[in-house]
């Protein structure tokens, strides 16, 4: 159940840096 957590909490962090980088840089079109 640990190992799942900690996996979910790196893939939500790994979300919501995508969704920065976009916010930062977002795309023209």
């Amino acid at each position: 159940h640990l190992i799942t957590l900690h996996q979910r909490k790196c893939e939500q962090l790994k979300e919501l840096k995508k969704f920065m980088l976009q916010n930062m840089f977002p795309k023209k079109g």
